[in-house]
Protein backbone atom coordinates (compact mmCIF):
# COMPACT_ATOMS: atom_id res chain seq x y z
CA UNK A 1 0.00 0.00 0.00
CA UNK A 2 0.92 3.58 -1.19
CA UNK A 3 1.31 5.85 2.40
CA UNK A 4 -0.46 9.60 1.66
CA UNK A 5 2.94 11.45 1.57
CA UNK A 6 4.16 9.15 -1.37
CA UNK A 7 1.31 9.43 -3.12
CA UNK A 8 0.80 13.22 -3.14
CA UNK A 9 4.18 13.46 -4.25
CA UNK A 10 3.80 11.23 -7.22
CA UNK A 11 0.40 13.81 -8.01
CA UNK A 12 2.26 16.56 -7.94
CA UNK A 13 4.50 16.74 -11.33
CA UNK A 14 6.29 20.32 -9.88
CA UNK A 15 7.60 18.34 -6.77
CA UNK A 16 10.20 16.22 -6.64
CA UNK A 17 9.89 12.32 -6.96
CA UNK A 18 10.31 10.17 -3.77
CA UNK A 19 11.80 7.19 -4.20
CA UNK A 20 11.34 4.77 -0.98
CA UNK A 21 12.52 1.38 -0.94
CA UNK A 22 12.83 -0.08 3.43
CA UNK A 23 16.65 0.70 3.45
CA UNK A 24 16.54 3.74 2.04
CA UNK A 25 14.75 6.99 0.67
CA UNK A 26 16.04 9.23 -1.61
CA UNK A 27 14.39 12.30 -3.67
CA UNK A 28 15.51 12.88 -7.43
CA UNK A 29 13.43 16.19 -9.89
CA UNK A 30 10.57 14.53 -12.06
CA UNK A 31 12.40 15.82 -14.69
CA UNK A 32 15.45 13.37 -14.31
CA UNK A 33 13.02 10.09 -14.89
CA UNK A 34 13.44 8.79 -19.00
CA UNK A 35 10.98 6.03 -19.10
CA UNK A 36 9.96 3.41 -16.60
CA UNK A 37 10.16 0.05 -17.63
CA UNK A 38 7.58 -2.77 -16.34
CA UNK A 39 8.22 -6.60 -15.13
CA UNK A 40 5.28 -8.13 -13.95
CA UNK A 41 4.41 -6.79 -10.64
CA UNK A 42 7.93 -4.30 -10.56
CA UNK A 43 8.86 -1.21 -12.21
CA UNK A 44 12.50 -0.14 -13.15
CA UNK A 45 12.87 3.38 -13.30
CA UNK A 46 15.53 5.20 -15.59
CA UNK A 47 17.12 7.76 -14.79
CA UNK A 48 18.94 10.73 -16.78
CA UNK A 49 21.79 10.48 -14.84
CA UNK A 50 22.14 6.48 -15.66
CA UNK A 51 21.30 5.19 -12.73
CA UNK A 52 17.83 2.57 -12.13
CA UNK A 53 15.94 2.38 -9.57
CA UNK A 54 13.54 -0.74 -8.90
CA UNK A 55 9.79 -0.18 -7.25
CA UNK A 56 7.65 -2.91 -6.11
CA UNK A 57 4.88 -1.21 -7.94
CA UNK A 58 3.40 -2.08 -11.46
CA UNK A 59 4.23 0.35 -14.30
CA UNK A 60 0.58 0.54 -14.49
CA UNK A 61 0.05 2.46 -11.11
CA UNK A 62 3.10 4.39 -11.42
CA UNK A 63 2.40 5.99 -14.69
CA UNK A 64 -0.94 6.67 -13.99
CA UNK A 65 0.62 8.78 -10.92
CA UNK A 66 2.60 10.34 -13.56
CA UNK A 67 0.83 12.76 -15.99
CA UNK A 68 4.00 13.85 -17.62
CA UNK A 69 4.78 10.02 -18.90
CA UNK A 70 3.53 8.84 -22.01
CA UNK A 71 2.80 5.36 -21.98
CA UNK A 72 3.76 3.65 -25.45
CA UNK A 73 3.67 0.03 -24.73
CA UNK A 74 2.39 -2.68 -21.81
CA UNK A 75 6.19 -2.88 -20.59
CA UNK A 76 7.01 0.82 -21.03
CA UNK A 77 6.69 4.44 -20.16
CA UNK A 78 8.77 7.43 -21.73
CA UNK A 79 9.27 10.74 -20.40
CA UNK A 80 8.21 12.89 -23.93
CA UNK A 81 11.62 15.34 -23.37
CA UNK A 82 13.86 12.27 -24.04
CA UNK A 83 12.51 11.14 -27.26
CA UNK A 84 14.87 12.22 -29.87
CA UNK A 85 13.39 10.04 -32.58
CA UNK A 86 10.44 7.92 -33.75
CA UNK A 87 10.44 5.72 -36.37
CA UNK A 88 7.07 4.58 -37.75
CA UNK A 89 7.18 2.02 -40.69
CA UNK A 90 3.33 1.01 -40.55
CA UNK A 91 0.98 0.14 -37.35
CA UNK A 92 3.00 -2.85 -36.60
CA UNK A 93 6.16 -1.33 -36.72
CA UNK A 94 6.94 1.59 -34.42
CA UNK A 95 9.78 2.22 -31.77
CA UNK A 96 11.13 5.37 -29.91
CA UNK A 97 14.65 6.73 -29.78
CA UNK A 98 15.15 7.17 -26.04
CA UNK A 99 18.57 9.70 -25.46
CA UNK A 100 19.90 8.48 -22.16
CA UNK A 101 23.65 9.71 -21.67
CA UNK A 102 25.61 9.06 -24.74
CA UNK A 103 23.54 6.00 -25.66
CA UNK A 104 20.33 5.92 -27.87
CA UNK A 105 17.77 2.98 -26.49
CA UNK A 106 15.07 2.00 -28.38
CA UNK A 107 11.74 1.17 -27.09
CA UNK A 108 8.89 -0.39 -28.88
CA UNK A 109 5.47 1.19 -29.73
CA UNK A 110 2.55 -1.25 -29.49
CA UNK A 111 0.30 -1.36 -32.07
CA UNK A 112 -2.99 -0.25 -30.55
CA UNK A 113 -0.59 2.92 -29.21
CA UNK A 114 1.01 3.83 -32.65
CA UNK A 115 -1.60 6.54 -33.22
CA UNK A 116 -1.76 8.04 -29.85
CA UNK A 117 1.79 8.23 -29.27
CA UNK A 118 2.30 9.99 -32.83
CA UNK A 119 -0.83 12.36 -32.26
CA UNK A 120 1.01 13.44 -28.97
CA UNK A 121 4.30 13.55 -29.85
CA UNK A 122 3.09 16.18 -32.99
CA UNK A 123 1.15 17.97 -30.05
CA UNK A 124 4.29 18.26 -28.11
CA UNK A 125 7.22 18.66 -30.51
CA UNK A 126 4.82 21.47 -32.30
CA UNK A 127 5.00 23.59 -28.88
Amino acid sequence: MINTTYLSTLTNPSSLYRVEVPSFTHLRPNTQIVYLRGSVQYTYIYYEDGQVDLMSYSIKRLSALRPNLLRVHKGYAVNPAYIVNIRHANLRDTDLTVQLNNKQIIIPVSRRQAKVVISALRLSWAN
